[in-house]
């Protein structure tokens, strides 16, 4: 008889495959904030505590009593928690002069100058982003992107998300990209693509979830889109000096980027 019961699958420090049944139905991903991020193929859910992913699905013991089998099958190898479908690759270590903490490197062979990546990326290509499973840095490099994901569902919800804004963007046809609090509150903020000079014109809205706002003021950061050029990271900080300038700080690097004429904030 299969327990039907749902239960959790470890896959790294911070990510679980959930799977009821003999059926995998979505993976969860924990946050430095102790948030939990379940995505299935239909939608993504927040959670602030253990407590509350057990109580949705209906197990008391989901985080104790979890699946014991190894994800890993024979000849499959893992850098960084990201799976790799290349028999006996070559880690890129710390200390190597081309080792990138953002990214997890490897070679296919001893000697090579050709670096492939680690994991699920969402790659900005000229007609779209596009998913790709362990690609060459150089195409990442070369497109731009956002990633690592440690599996295929969880780049393809991000790519949607990433394609969606893109062809709003150029569906209204303005480049203004508005960040600001939801009336949905707590971890939520919205980013909305508009024309500030026209305000009847038609917008495009998304939620992001999983934010840590740190202030009560009401905001509306505007920004250009197209200045959006940032290395993927586990977060992004958003820091606004009276100048209307936002400091982004993306892993350990900083961006200073000009905000618009637009911008409002309201202590």
């Amino acid at each position: 008889m299969i327990d039907m019961k749902t239960k959790l699958q470890q896959i790294s420090s911070e990510a679980w495959i959930v799977q009821k049944g003999e059926k995998r139905i979505g993976i969860l991903n924990k946050n430095v904030q102790n948030h939990f991020t379940f995505i299935s193929g239909k939608s993504i859910q927040v959670f602030d505590a253990e407590e509350k992913v057990s109580e949705h699905f209906g197990n008391i013991t989901l985080f104790e009593d979890q699946i014991e089998k190894p994800t890993m099958v024979q000849d499959e190898f893992y850098i960084k928690g990201h799976a790799i479908d290349y028999a006996n690759p070559i880690p890129i270590e710390p200390g190597d002069e081309n080792y990138r903490d953002d990214v997890p490197l490897y070679l296919k062979s001893e000697g090579s100058d050709v670096y492939y990546a680690a994991g699920w990326y969402c790659i900005n290509f000229d007609k779209g982003w596009k998913q790709g499973h362990g690609p060459k840095l150089t195409t990442l490099l070369e497109y731009g992107f956002k990633g690592p994901f440690k599996t295929k569902m969880e780049c393809k919800q991000h790519m949607k998300q990433l394609n969606k804004l893109r062809k709003a963007s150029a569906t209204l046809k303005t480049n203004q990209l508005s960040i600001r609090k939801t009336s949905m509150g707590g971890q939520f903020i919205e980013c909305v693509i508009l024309d500030k000079q026209n305000p009847t014109s038609n917008q495009f809205t998304m939620n992001v979830a999983n934010c840590d706002i740190n202030t009560s003021a009401e905001f509306d950061f505007v920004f250009d889109i197209n200045n959006f050029k940032f290395k993927p990271a586990a977060e992004y900080v958003f820091g606004i000096d009276k100048k209307q300038v936002a400091l982004i700080t993306a892993g350990n690097t900083d961006y200073w980027v000009a905000l618009d004429k637009t911008t409002t904030f309201k202590e």
